[in-house]
């Protein structure tokens, strides 16, 4: 516990100038996050044949789809079909070529689904904290409630199991997360924009503690079926980045999507 305290002080020791500051810094560290996250991802099977260079072009793959619709200078990236397609294909072509290495159609598929999945991820992220760097804020905080609290209410009051896929896991911590998130969460909506449909917002509140719990259920079903404890040792008492960003990943693509509906 002495570990995950003293790593949760320099996370925010550092993740809360990054915020403020926000600009190329953030992009910045978007950047290193999803260069390190997809290097986790990388490193899950031992037996992973896949050549340096695909691993390149998968990182180059994860940095355009990142800042799709981010302009830099005269440069403009846009996110859509088009462009998914012609990363799929450089993504699957080489393999042709390569197969007599050990490099396949299944290693093909399965390198471009993680390009794809952290591509969209960030995409998600940066595009959320430019539009409006508020609500991007409210989402890392019903995310960081619902980790902190299920992490406590599971240690304090916690007796009954809630999945085998996580077996720290308990009922009664999941709803710790979910009732503080949602408060912590109402509260700072509430107050920093002018909103009368209060109701909505602790159901949205509600949903996005939800889900965020679901991706660090998935998550850790990909830990389990690797046969590991964390993604990586980075953080100390928290493991890799993927770690901290399970919650995170799930909450701000399905809140980008909310938003766009509402």
């Amino acid at each position: 516990m002495k570990n995950r305290l003293i790593g949760g002080a320099v996370i925010a020791a550092i993740m809360i100038p990054i915020l403020f500051i926000g600009g190329y810094v953030f992009d910045v560290a978007m950047l290193i996050l999803s260069a390190i996250a997809y290097m986790e991802l990388l490193e899950l099977d031992k037996k992973d044949k896949t050549p340096n260079i695909m691993k390149v072009v998968g990182f180059v793959g994860i940095t355009v789809l990142a800042f799709a619709r981010i302009t830099f200078g005269v440069f403009t990236y846009n996110l859509s079909f088009s462009l998914l397609s012609i990363l799929l294909l450089v993504m699957l072509i080489p393999s042709i070529f390569l197969s007599t290495k050990g490099y396949g159609a299944k290693d093909a598929f399965n390198l471009s689904i993680k390009v794809i999945f952290l591509g969209i991820a960030f995409n998600e992220m940066i595009m959320l904290f430019t539009e409006n760097r508020m609500l991007f804020i409210y989402v890392l905080l019903v995310s960081m409630m619902t980790d902190i609290f299920a992490l406590f209410g599971g240690k304090l009051i916690g007796k009954h199991k809630f999945t085998k896929i996580s077996p720290n896991k308990t009922i009664e911590g999941c709803i710790s997360g979910l009732v503080f998130a949602t408060i912590v969460g109402t509260f700072f909506y509430a107050t920093f924009f002018n909103y009368s449909n209060i109701a909505l917002i602790i159901g949205i509140t509600m949903f996005l503690s939800v889900i965020g719990q679901i991706g660090d259920l998935f998550f850790s079903l990909i830990k389990r079926e690797y046969d590991i404890k964390d993604f990586s040792n980075l953080i100390p008492g928290h493991g890799g980045i993927l770690d901290r960003l399970d919650n995170l990943i799930f909450t701000v693509m399905i809140f980008s999507f909310i938003i766009k509906i509402l």
